[in-house]
């Protein structure tokens, strides 16, 4: 398998011995391959692989051999200020002194990650330069068809003994039980020898090793007495930490790696969301983020629209030569009202009133959005379609081309209502009103309020499918409902905009055999003539997708569902690399073995790593108000999970400590600190 670490803007994805050998791999940083080919050989023959790995995210370690297992070979790795380091180190343990010639063979295409994907038909190129040979350093340079010059530059901590045609030497003497050592430091970018980052590895390890460390302790500690809850727990934390960048506005969560290792609107917000109670960092940055690049105007070249929240931001030579819309691309719908969603539940974790005010600004800019270009036609809801060729054809977070589908296998045709938007747009109808309520406000609270009362009635009619007795999952272009039973409603639970006694069908019917495959909740049910297990939305299992339908059964108290869906999502975890859940997995049912691995999902992936801690929000049944200095609790716990502690979280800038315990037959809440917090528990049933 593949290996990747990151550090901010720089990602290196290897295979496992850890050279960058296969046409998909490298050193990526903005949306450029700065190392394309990075292999290492003794005596002219690739070492024989042992070991690798990279659970830390920020380290890998992989060890080799050579072919008379005589000399080992140790590669540790690590990303420190945009620079790829590896301590290269050959030991002999051999009885005799080794005289061995290690060989590097590298090279940079400088391609944009939309190539490395498959992007064909560039209007043309740039001009790769003759690299530049020191002793001790080589720069690849490329000057793009943007006019811009991209340097890669590598540095050595000895001198090489020879460069020809992209592979360079060094001679090694080696007594028995001696060792050698080559640090390389590969660097994105233009940068003055002097002032080039040390290539001390391990100086470099021990600082981002000790920013790791000050990413945990400033997180909410967690502590079950359920092991593989606390690994996945812990892996969440590692790997959101992973994936976090600053693009100017604080650090928040790209999508994922390695397709994605960029800003998206959909996926960095509610990945934002989920986060909360681990850390609440990440959704301040990504909402200073996504207001930075609100939509101002209207191009249809890269569906922008005016206070438009962006669905992705890249960077790189097609961004700048406009042969791609995405600098950034606006081509969602549902970013928008997330974008209000995670503004109200920032604001009711923190109580930060001076920040939400901030971005006020920038919530009413969105809230004009959805009234004046998301419903398309006047009929409350919103809708999407395609306004130029090279955007997204489906604009929900089931963005492939066949995600749409009616019942009988026909593809839907737009404008297209998806189900969970109307969701996502009722709530943050009624979390602007709340706001304005309390601005005083009262006149555009009220009109909100009764805006909202009018979608969810009109949702409940138009969606509604009686022979069925579920929602469709949209309405297409003609106002059809696709009736294809699929995980969307389950959304709406989360949102709270489903009738109790609705939502009680849409429960039983999110954890029946035919959606619930054991280990999650499928995107689409097994019934359904596109169904396939192995697809990418039409019955594979989607982590995110089941954390926000966890967040609705909490928050309609139906707790037997929550308590069965967290089961299979726990029990799947164990099953993949470092318990780390991937961006989906198929919908095979538990009974035929394992889950079975997506074969180019990304891994980690933002809202994927998040889902452990949505999860476990959800157990908790919490809802919280800083403003009014209250922690409401509900708890569920599943059958494996007894106890739950909690220290160190943040609420409204004081921090609480407090634990759940499961005693007989019901649950005992023990408060263990709380500086001007109040802390209750109180039943839901009806939302």
């Amino acid at each position: 398998m593949h290996k990747v670490i990151k550090e901010d803007g720089v990602f290196v994805e290897t295979c496992e011995s850890g050279d960058i050998e296969e046409s998909t791999l490298g050193m990526f940083y903005q949306d450029t391959r700065y190392l394309s080919k990075y292999e290492l050989k003794i005596n002219g023959k690739r070492p024989v692989f042992l070991s690798a790995s990279a659970e830390k995210n920020y380290f890998k370690e992989v060890y080799l051999a050579d072919e008379k297992n005589e000399v080992l070979i140790s590669r540790k790795s690590c990303i420190y200020k945009n620079t790829f380091n590896e301590r290269i180190r050959l030991t002999n343990y051999g009885l005799r002194t080794s005289e061995l010639y290690l060989t590097i063979e590298l090279d940079a295409d400088f391609k944009h990650m939309f190539e490395v994907r498959g992007f064909a038909g560039r209007k043309g190129t740039g001009k790769k330069l003759a690299p530049v040979v020191e002793p001790r350093k080589i720069i690849l340079r490329y000057t793009g068809s943007d006019n811009i010059l991209r340097s890669t530059v590598i540095t050595f901590s000895r001198n090489i003994t020879s460069f020809k045609d992209g592979r360079l030497g060094f001679s090694v003497e080696l007594g028995p039980k001696e060792s050698f050592d080559l640090c390389v430091c590969v660097h994105a970018g233009e940068i003055d020898s002097q002032d080039f980052i040390s290539s001390d590895f391990e100086k470099n390890f021990k600082a981002i090793r000790e920013s790791y460390d000050l990413w945990f302790e400033r997180c909410t500690k967690v502590f079950t007495d359920s092991s593989q809850f606390n690994n996945l727990y812990k892996r969440s934390l590692a790997d959101l930490r992973m994936l976090l960048s600053d693009f100017g506005e604080g650090p928040m969560a790209v999508a994922g790696i390695p397709w994605f290792a960029v800003p998206f609107g959909r996926d960095s917000i509610i990945t934002g969301i989920q986060a909360l109670l681990a850390n609440t960092e990440i959704a301040r940055g990504t909402l200073g983020t996504m207001a930075r690049y609100q939509g101002q105007k209207l191009d249809p070249w890269s569906d922008e629209e005016p206070g438009k929240i962006m669905h992705e931001l890249r960077q790189g030579e097609l961004v700048n030569t406009k042969e791609v819309p995405f600098g950034p691309y606006y081509g969602t719908l549902d970013a928008t009202p997330l974008f209000l969603i995670l503004l109200s539940e920032y604001y009711n974790w923190t109580g930060d009133k001076k920040f939400f005010m901030e971005l006020f600004p920038a919530a009413e800019k969105a809230l004009k959005w959805m009234e004046q270009y998301g419903d398309r036609d006047g009929d409350s809801f919103l809708e999407y379609i395609r306004e130029k060729e090279g955007g997204l054809v489906n604009q929900g977070w089931k963005d492939s081309k066949d995600s749409v589908v009616f019942s009988d296998g026909r593809l839907a045709d737009p404008p297209i209502a998806l189900a969970e938007i109307q969701g996502y747009a009722y709530d943050a109808l009624m979390r602007m009103a709340r706001i304005y309520g309390e601005l005083g406000k009262k006149e555009k609270a009220n009109g909100l309020l009764r805006k909202a009362a009018h979608l969810k009635e009109r949702f409940h009619r138009a969606f509604w499918m009686e022979d069925k007795k579920y929602f469709a999952e949209a309405l297409d272009g003609e106002k059809r409902k696709v009736d294809s039973i699929t995980s969307n409603p389950g959304h709406c639970l989360w949102s709270g905009m489903l009738e109790y006694e609705k939502a009680v069908l849409v429960a039983d019917r999110l954890l029946s055999d035919e959606l619930f495959s054991g280990w999650g909740i499928r995107t689409m049910s097994c019934r359904e003539a596109a169904y396939n297990p192995a697809s990418y939305h039409n019955g594979s299992v989607w982590p995110h997708d089941n954390s926000l339908i966890a967040l609705g059964l909490a928050r309609y108290g139906f707790k037997d569902h929550l308590k069965k869906l967290i089961s299979g999502m726990i029990a799947a975890s164990e099953y993949f690399e470092y318990c780390r859940l991937p961006e989906l997995f198929c919908g095979f049912s538990r009974e035929d073995g394992g889950p079975v691995r997506y074969p180019v999902a990304c891994s980690p992936q933002a809202w994927a790593a998040a889902t452990p801690i949505a999860l476990l929000q959800a157990m908790l049944g919490m809802r919280i108000d800083a403003a009014q200095k209250c922690i409401e609790l509900n708890p569920a716990l599943p059958e494996d999970i007894n106890h739950i502690e909690i220290r160190d979280m943040l609420i409204g800038g004081e921090t609480v400590d407090f634990a759940v315990h499961r005693i007989g037959g019901g649950i005992k809440l023990e408060i263990l600190r709380s500086e001007g917090i109040n802390i209750i528990m109180k039943e839901r049933g009806r939302s």
